[in-house]
């Protein structure tokens, strides 16, 4: 999340009792600044490698030299961990961060300190029952060292609630950790600020997952009327994003368009047009589009966006995204071979790939039939098809089955709606065959 670099800084100064951060060098506050930078989608992609190594030595250095846990040693824990999750691969991020986590317990001891927030950015690239695991044990780390200190355990909840609610969708075990640390926060910081405010946002996202409309809208509102008066025009373009990302979830999603808008409009102004923000802002706003089935609109705001990816080089799953919407909103407008250009483009931009798992750009789910009473529910289909150098399915065929018959046809239907992108070789896309897709049928 955008403020989580303030969420855990600030959880850094409590925990230590107010203690002022040391100095770690004489460069450190412009590597702050190009952290943030980076934690929001604004630092060259040329910086990164340099990033890496300062935040290496930093984290080496401070947990060779400190002979006991304090504020620099903390930070530069912190700054290590946030530039490993924003630079490096998901799975060599996870290994280096563990690798952290064993050399602070070697430095240390067991379920130091030091590793709590290191612990939590691992906790983001985790899923379900693990996830949950992890964040129970930096809640045991925080009571275990700091009984006392309320706001550190509200911190530490606030940023699991992120996670719960902005990444892996466990929207229960967020509203709880919100629960949590909403009210230290209102009484620490106060009602209008900031702390709160994103407190306000994420309450409105988790209604909205939950379609209460009411609530929905008195949570984003509170958090618009707090940020009106911070004058921090990039930061109440982020809150229009975050609010417009929340009412497009409502059924009616009454409001989200204008709020997309505001965003885009504030991140272009402030920040450029040719910014990370920007240009996801445009691809968010094209997904509400998308599901409001305003396709036309939708290949506007996506078309808007492409150049970015011809003139700013690193942002590959941007790019994918950006164009595998494109494919869908074509397809949806029944331009199938405009379709095929954006799926050619998508394996340009990969290269040959032959070696990944060939899935599809574009699925579509099968109709669930109508079943006699009596009649196993449950079931699965195997089809197998061709895919021609455009992308699309052809002579797809059933190869195996469990259940009603009656999920054949909707199991052929729905591949001739899938997209690939076309395998490329020797620089042309060729035809694929046997390829395979199971569809599996669960009633509800």
């Amino acid at each position: 999340m955008t403020h989580s670099i303030r969420l855990l800084l600030l959880a850094l100064v409590w925990a230590f009792s107010g203690s002022v951060l040391a100095a770690i060098g004489a460069a450190k506050d412009d590597f702050k600044f190009d952290l943030e930078a980076l934690n929001r989608g604004i630092a060259p992609v040329t910086d990164h490698q340099v990033m890496k190594q300062k935040a290496e030595e930093l984290f080496f250095t401070a947990v060779e030299v400190r002979e006991e846990l304090d504020s620099e040693l903390m930070e530069a824990v912190h700054i290590y961990a946030m530039v490993v999750r924003l630079t490096e691969k998901k799975e060599q991020a996870k290994e280096k961060l563990k690798a952290a986590i064993d050399k602070l317990e070697d430095r240390f001891g067991k379920d130091t300190y030091s590793i709590a927030l290191v612990l939590i950015i691992l906790g983001e690239m985790k899923e379900g029952a693990e996830q949950v695991e992890i964040f129970q044990r930096v809640l045991a780390i925080q009571y275990r060292f700091y009984p006392d200190a309320l706001m550190g355990y509200a911190m530490a909840a606030r940023n699991m609630a992120d996670v719960y609610i902005y990444q892996s969708g466990q929207f229960e075990h967020g509203l709880q950790m919100l629960g949590v640390a909403f009210p230290v926060f209102e009484h620490e910081f106060g009602p209008e600020s900031e702390e709160v405010m994103w407190s306000h946002l994420a309450f409105g996202r988790v209604y909205a997952e939950f379609d209460n409309s009411s609530l929905t809208n008195a949570s984003v509102n509170t958090a618009l009327a707090i940020v009106e008066s911070i004058d921090n025009p990039t930061l109440q373009a982020d809150v229009s994003l975050n609010v417009g990302l929340s009412l497009s979830r409502l059924e009616d999603s009454v409001g989200a368009s204008e709020h997309f808008e505001r965003a885009i409009a504030g991140f272009e102004t402030h920040l450029g047009v040719d910014t990370f923000l920007a240009v996801k802002s445009r691809m968010q706003y094209a997904q509400h589009l998308q599901t409001k089935r305003e396709h036309a609109n939708a290949v506007e705001q996506l078309e808007i966006a492409l150049p970015f990816f011809d003139r700013v080089e690193g942002h590959k799953k941007l790019q994918f995204d950006v164009l595998k919407l494109l494919v869908e909103a074509h397809e949806d407008l029944g331009m199938r071979d405009k379709a095929s250009e954006y799926c050619l483009a998508i394996s340009h931009a990969r290269g040959d790939k032959s070696f990944i798992d060939y899935q599809p750009v574009l699925k579509r789910a099968p109709t669930y039939p109508k079943l006699a009473s009596g009649v196993d529910k449950t079931g699965y289909v195997i089809v197998e098809y061709t895919v021609d150098e455009k992308g699309i399915v052809q002579s797809p065929k059933i190869v195996e089955s469990k259940g009603s018959e009656a999920f054949h046809a909707p199991s052929i239907e729905a591949s001739h709606g899938f997209r690939y992108a076309p395998r490329i070789r020797d620089g042309k896309p060729v035809a694929v065959p046997g390829v395979r897709n199971k569809f599996t049928f669960k009633s509800f």
